[in-house]
């Protein structure tokens, strides 16, 4: 019996020593009843500078770094105790520090497991110790790696100005928050997106392209204009910077994309276009003369309307204001010289007089002057704009610009993820496809059902409310559910408190994680089995022989992907590394005497892996082989990648960003901050922020931000700062704490935007849209008077006609006829209204054109007595001159006989008795007609505005005579087409004469 201890023992000894000469681990095997070291290997003498047997004759507790010592005995007494109570063999793992032989210590991993007697009590420890200075060491520095890299992801996440990579077949990845935002695209969906392919419009190809290729043939980065397509189908005008960045080889890497969203701008700069646009159309639809005057200068602007008014063309003469003055009547000039003096010094900034001003052709023209009066801030006049209104012109409408909101709802039933919106009860208002499915709840079903039912323990519920209320989110809760239908499941929720309309509510992200609790619970059982060795190593272990698989360990099955079996007997070269070359470099290293070599392995899914190899050469199974060890830095290569491109889009950003301690004074600033501010450097660091204020804002502002970011708050805002060079910048600015792991504020980020020109383009805007509202007051007169003009023939039309229908009512055929007649001149006094609406609306517009043809003017005369035949008044004579030689005309036969018509109409309208003669003269090229009344009369102030549209002679007797106030503006209208001029001679109470002139033969157009 006690040969087969024996021998069993030296067996195991043989499989111990076999083991340790294939790894740089020290096993060791623990009495635990005399705590004494049994065996230990000799790669402790390499680790610690320890033979075995010093090693087995000191004592084990003297080994150990006294603050370890009580954490070891611990683990090591809970393992004891576990073992009372598993059925299998514990182990446990922990790090601590042992004693070298030079005094100092070495870090070592210590994996522990113990052997059972029959009865299940332990009575041996075996384990591994590893030595782990090194990752210790390269943990510290991939703290700080990621410290570093969290300083500059802050920057960037904090950044109101959209980053992201680019590469030239279309991948791409986005920086920070802001990018996302942009496109409407969350961080999942961007991985399937191809920015070239979904993103831009197929019109900004070819220009990309062309500005690429010179950013990467100059290697200078390129600012240029494209546009985004939103994830709703909305067009984003952006502005763009890219930087290309090359790798070792000068090989394009990807592209750095600074991302300006210019939509403001764009529409800034449209309703500027706009607003001019209506202003210019505005100034030449009106039929008012408008003037401006800066006071003090020599010249005065006037408008080409107003131009036409006085008979002359734009260009023809430059006016001045003493020159205009003389242009006033001899009689009126006093008047409005006092009348402008007295205003010009008065609290007034409106003035409203009359007068006349003499015409090209030397006769006077009436006007009514309305002057807006600008004034500086001491009340001085500085500017003077007057009008000469019409007070009959067409009223343009108002156009006003609508700015709508879009809204859009996010669409989230695509989501993998369970989303549901509920209120502070926990009542389910809306929730998408994937969350019911999740839960079992029928995808047509629009029961509002509780959360609380899908908790399988309430106190987990009344947990996660709790942790809502006080913080306001939720993140990652794990806990046991239910579903509706009574399956048991493990979920993970990420709730938000958020207020929609008025009221709150709780946005909810739902994740079903039973498959991954299942796994991570069949894997915890799964390593309990796991033989020793196999879960005390490391690092991935691979033994070959020239590249030939003999054997592997766990670690490195999961490293590569592939299963066991299926690397045992495969060239561990040709189905895990690159190429050839991988074999001569493996081999190379491994002759030499460097210890490690980064290169780089392929997994099964071909996911290339950077990894840290050791190699060397032993026996294995009676033949030389070689042995490597595997120790995955993909982490590493990653922190410091994503350090190098942080770095990156801080120092190229097209914002000015500035880091400062809490004293306020610069510990570091980009290179566009040194543009834009023009201090270096030197000049700008260690000096306080102060020095780019420009002192427009006041004292409590600044109180105000520094209390808000003190707080721990972000500030957003507007500066107005000052260069080097004291030139003024407004900035948009966004304030940041940087905060330490304990949550104190260290630094402030300031990350600022130009928007100078944003301000410039918002105050020209605003003076635009002053112009043009001034503009659209002067035309308020038309639709009042056409307002009256209208409703007074339609209340005849309706009255009488609702009086006819009235059932109740019985009229007599005398009175039927009368009331038929009112209805009848009525509509033909409106359809007479309209037909002269139309026809001046023609001429100002400029689309009424003359139909040249040859005609008499006896024709015209015959069919004037005709027309007015049976329209004559008793007491009243129509007189014709008698034609003693026929007069031949080549012009309009229509719109001769129309002026012909309206003067002698208007002429019948107002006399009672007497006559309306009609008497001509022919000169050289001009036909003279006169036609005169024995009516009432046109008073002199009547006859100011007699030719103006809607201006009536005697306003009494025409509204009980009817009348438009449109015929004599047509007419004068007609007569200037037809190549003349009319005018009025009239003394109230004793008839008028109308006289005009109009060319006898005008050329065909």
């Amino acid at each position: 019996m006690k040969e087969n201890n024996k021998s069993s023992r030296n067996k195991e000894e043989t499989t111990l020593d076999l083991i340790a000469q294939n790894i740089d681990d020290i096993i060791w095997k623990l009495d635990i009843q005399t705590m004494k070291l049994t065996y230990i290997s000799p790669s402790v003498y390499s680790i610690r500078g320890f033979t075995p047997k010093e090693v087995m004759d000191g004592s084990v507790e003297d080994s150990c770094h006294p603050e370890d010592l009580k954490l070891a005995l611990e683990k090591v007494n809970r393992l004891f105790y576990s073992s009372k109570n598993n059925r299998f063999s514990p182990n446990y793992k922990l790090e601590m520090r042992q004693t070298k032989k030079d005094g100092t210590y070495v870090w070592l991993e210590v994996k522990i497991s113990l052997i059972l007697n029959k009865d299940g009590k332990p009575v041996k420890a075996i384990g591994v110790s590893r030595d782990i200075s090194d990752s210790k060491n390269e943990t510290k520095e991939l703290k700080k790696s990621l410290e570093r890299e969290k300083f500059f992801a802050d920057i960037i996440r904090h950044s109101s100005q959209p980053i992201g990579i680019g590469y030239l077949d279309g991948r791409g990845a986005l920086l920070n928050q802001a990018a996302y935002d942009l496109l409407g695209y969350s961080e999942e969906e961007m991985t399937k997106i191809n920015w070239r392919d979904d993103l831009t419009p197929a019109k900004w190809y070819a220009e990309e392209d062309e500005v690429l290729k010179e950013s990467i043939l100059e290697k200078k980065a390129k600012t240029y204009k494209k546009e985004y397509i939103h994830k709703s189908g909305r067009i984003i005008p952006i502005e763009i910077r890219v930087h290309p960045k090359f790798d070792d080889h000068g090989e394009l890497s990807y592209f750095l994309a600074f991302i300006t969203d210019i939509t403001e701008i764009e529409k800034t700069r449209i309703k500027l276009d706009q607003t001019n646009e209506r202003f210019n159309l505005a100034l030449k639809g009106t039929n008012d003369g408008l003037w401006d005057w800066k006071v003090g200068s020599k010249t005065v602007y006037l408008s080409p309307r107003y131009l036409e008014m006085i008979g002359y063309h734009p260009g023809e003469l430059e006016f001045s204001l003493d020159s205009l003055l003389d242009l006033i009547h001899p009689n009126d000039i006093d008047t409005v010289k006092y009348n402008q003096e007295h205003f010009a010094i008065s609290q007034n900034i409106r003035l409203e007089q009359q007068f006349r001003l003499k015409h090209k052709k030397g006769y006077y023209v009436p006007v009514l002057s309305r002057v807006f009066k600008v004034v500086n801030e001491k009340g001085h006049a500085i500017r003077m704009i007057g009008t000469h209104i019409d007070l009959t012109e067409a009223h343009l409408m108002q156009q006003k610009i609508d700015e709508g909101e879009l809204r859009y709802k996010t669409l989230f039933e695509n989501s993998n993820i369970g989303i549901a919106i509920s209120n502070e009860q926990g009542e389910v208002f809306e929730s998408n496809a994937t969350l019911k499915e999740t839960l079992g709840i029928p995808y047509d079903s629009e029961t509002r059902y509780s959360a609380e039912q899908f908790y399988y323990y309430s106190k987990d519920r009344k947990y996660f409310i709790e942790l809502l209320n006080k913080d306001g989110e939720v993140k990652n809760f794990h806990f046991k559910g239910v579903g509706l239908d009574g399956e048991i499941l493990w979920l993970s929720m990420s709730s938000r408190k958020l207020r929609i309309d008025g009221e709150i509510r709780i946005l909810n992200a739902l994740t079903d994680i039973t498959q991954q609790v299942i796994a991570e619970q069949k894997l915890k059982e799964s390593e309990e089995r796991f033989k020793h060795l196999s879960k005390l190593t490391l690092e991935g272990i691979l033994i070959h022989d020239n590249g030939l698989i003999l054997d592997v360990n766990e670690s490195f099955v999961k490293m590569c992907g592939y299963g066991k079996k299926e690397l045992l007997h495969q060239d561990f070269f040709q189905i895990c590394m690159e190429n050839d070359d991988s074999r001569k470099e493996y081999f190379k290293e491994l002759e030499s005497s460097k210890q490690s070599k980064e290169m780089a392995i392929f997994t099964k899914r071909g996911i290339r892996t950077p990894v840290l190899v050791s190699s060397r050469i032993t026996s294995f199974r009676g033949q030389s082989v070689q042995v490597s060890s595997f120790h995955n830095i993909t982490n590493r290569i990653e922190a410091e990648q994503n350090i190098r491109k942080l770095s990156a889009a801080v120092e190229q950003s097209g914002h000015s960003i500035v880091i400062t301690n809490t004293k306020g004074i610069i510990e570091y600033l980009n290179p566009q901050f040194v543009k834009m501010f023009e201090f270096s450097l030197l000049e700008a660091l260690g000096k306080p922020i102060s020095i780019i204020e420009s002192g427009y804002h006041s004292a409590e502002f600044q109180k105000e931000l520094w209390c808000q970011i003190e707080d721990g708050q972000v500030w957003k805002g507007e500066f107005l700062n000052k260069s080097k060079n004291d030139k003024l910048y407004w900035v948009s600015a966004s304030i940041s704490p940087i905060k330490d792991r304990d949550g104190q504020v260290t630094h402030y980020l300031s990350i600022m935007d130009d928007i100078t020109q944003k301000k410039k383009f918002e105050k020209e805007l605003i003076e635009a849209k002053k112009n043009a509202e001034k503009s659209d007051q002067l035309k308020s007169a038309f639709l009042a008077n056409m307002s009256h003009e209208i409703r007074t023939p339609l209340n005849g039309i309706i009255g009488f006609t609702d009086l006819l229908n009235d059932p109740e009512e019985v009229f007599s055929g005398h009175e039927i006829t009368r009331y038929l007649n009112i209805i009848s001149n009525n509509g033909q006094l409106l359809l007479h209204l309209v037909n002269d609406i139309i026809d001046i609306s023609k001429i100002e517009s400029g689309q009424m054109h003359i139909s040249v043809q040859e005609f008499s003017l006896s024709e015209v005369l015959q069919k004037l007595e005709n027309s007015f035949e049976n329209s004559m008044k008793p007491n009243v004579e129509l007189r014709i001159q008698h034609i003693t030689e026929e007069i031949n005309l080549q012009t309009d036969f229509t719109r001769v006989f129309q002026v012909f018509n309206n003067l002698i109409s208007n002429a019948l309208k107002f006399t009672d008795r007497g006559y309306v003669s009609i008497d001509f003269e022919e000169e050289t090229e001009h036909l003279m007609v006169c036609i005169e009344d024995t009516g009432c009369g046109i008073s002199e102030e009547a006859q100011k505005i007699i030719f103006d549209r809607f201006a009536q002679g005697r306003p009494i007797n025409d509204q009980l005579l009817g009348g438009t106030g449109l015929g004599l503006s047509i007419t004068k209208g007609l007569v200037k087409l037809l190549g003349g001029e009319i005018w009025v001679d009239s003394v109230d109470g004793e008839g008028s004469v109308f006289r005009f002139r109009i060319l006898k033969s005008m050329k065909k157009s």
